[in-house]
């Protein structure tokens, strides 16, 4: 017995030795947390991390992936006292965090030379808690094929009657002229093209008369056979719906362009900036994704050596180059060296990020949950804004 006292008392020491050394180990680390990307965006933030050790070798670093839901995992890590020293934040979350406490500041940042509009969603209160590392915008894909057989032009920014009439005339036979996705970090842009906001100091908006007159022009088009969405056309996106050239025209991201090379490599598509609002305005969405560092960080110097040199030009350039992600310091412009890619970024300066208040995911949720009654005709458009407000708002009130 006393012979299995001791094995065990050996084991057990040389667990605990053996933990201590592993967080010793991690304490001599700056860990940075990513979520699961591309392969080629994969290779570009190795490659951005492997610059770094050469220009500060003395600062080892390690990226950590983390898998499943991204923000819970995170959210958990950081909770806990524990988590990265740096981590990939959403302008969409960016409040959530703050409101968490779990955000350093970074009042000693420069910022100069970044796209104004792209790193305005990371102030909150003027004070800096993120930096913008790369962003997208959406744009209008269209089949070059059918647009010609059609006799139809699609050019930047076209009014929204020619993107009607367009969408119309490219309707025949098996194809739709338009692919499009209900989604509010999609049609936010087009809902605040008036001026207005769905939100209003942390509280939904959304049944303000531009979200109707929007939604009531885009599901007219539905309702004519002239759009239709993923679901309809019975694929996973929109990417995947117009590469099997079952729609002529669709209004996707960046990411969309490798997806329909390496997919669709007889595709004949071009790209232009997404038409004008139907009020005439000529607005863009823009998703962009900063650096934050963890409050908890016991090498926040280390952190913001890294973040300095992720989003100088120098640092910059290698995603840019390596994985076409549009940098967010408008003197890289010229090294996205793809002119298919232009009409992205020339509508930088017009874009309206995706972002909101900490109860913003409330909003989109429950957009989600009630839009396809108002597109199925289950609820008037009217009802349907309704019940989404009012689901918000019994949220809000329920989780102060």
């Amino acid at each position: 017995m006393k012979k299995i006292l001791l094995f065990l008392a050996v084991i057990g020491l040389t667990f605990i030795m053996l933990s201590c050394g592993n967080k010793s180990k991690d304490s001599n680390r700056l860990i940075l947390s990513t979520w699961s990307s591309s392969q080629v965006e994969t290779e570009a933030i190795n490659m951005l991390v492997d610059a770094f050790r050469n220009k500060y070798p003395d600062i080892p670093i390690e990226i950590q992936t983390l898998v499943g839901e991204y923000n819970d995992a995170l959210q958990t890590q950081l909770l806990s006292g524990g988590g990265p020293d740096i981590f990939w934040i959403d302008a969409y979350t960016i409040n959530q965090y703050i409101n968490l406490g779990v955000l350093e500041p970074l009042t000693d940042f420069n910022t100069e030379g970044f796209i104004t509009n792209m790193l305005s969603p990371f102030y909150v209160d003027n004070i800096l808690y993120a930096v913008p590392k790369d962003f997208s915008t959406l744009a209008l894909f269209y089949n070059k094929d059918m647009t010609e057989a059609a006799g139809v032009t699609i050019r930047d920014n076209m009014t929204w009657q020619e993107f009607t009439n367009s969408a119309a005339r490219l309707t025949r036979n098996s194809v739709t002229g338009v692919g499009f996705v209900f989604d509010l970090a999609r049609l936010n842009y087009m809902f605040q093209s008036d001026g207005s906001t769905i939100e209003v100091n942390g509280n939904p908006n959304i049944t303000n008369k531009n979200v109707y007159y929007i939604l009531n022009e885009l599901i007219k088009l539905r309702d004519n056979k002239y759009m239709i969405t993923p679901t309809d056309g019975g694929k996973g996106w929109l990417g995947e719906l117009f590469g099997a050239e079952m729609v002529a025209m669709a209004v996707e991201g960046p990411w969309t362009y490798s997806y329909l090379k390496e997919s669709f490599p007889n595709l004949n598509f071009g790209i232009v900036q997404v038409p004008k609002n139907p009020n005439g305005s000529e607005f863009t969405a823009a998703y962009t994704v900063g650096y934050g560092i963890n409050k908890n960080s016991k090498k926040k110097d280390w952190a913001k050596t890294f973040i300095e040199f992720a989003t100088s030009e120098e640092g910059m350039t290698i995603p840019t180059e390596k994985a076409s992600l549009l940098p967010v310091r408008n003197s890289l412009f010229s090294l996205v060296s793809n002119p298919d890619l232009k009409p992205f970024t020339d509508s930088a300066s017009k874009a309206v990020v995706w972002t909101g208040s900490k109860n913003m995911p409330y909003l989109f949720q429950e957009f989600a949950n009630f839009i396809p009654t108002a597109l199925e005709g289950q609820n008037s458009l009217e009802q349907t804004l309704n019940n989404i407000q009012n689901a918000v708002e019994n949220t809000i009130k329920n989780n102060p």
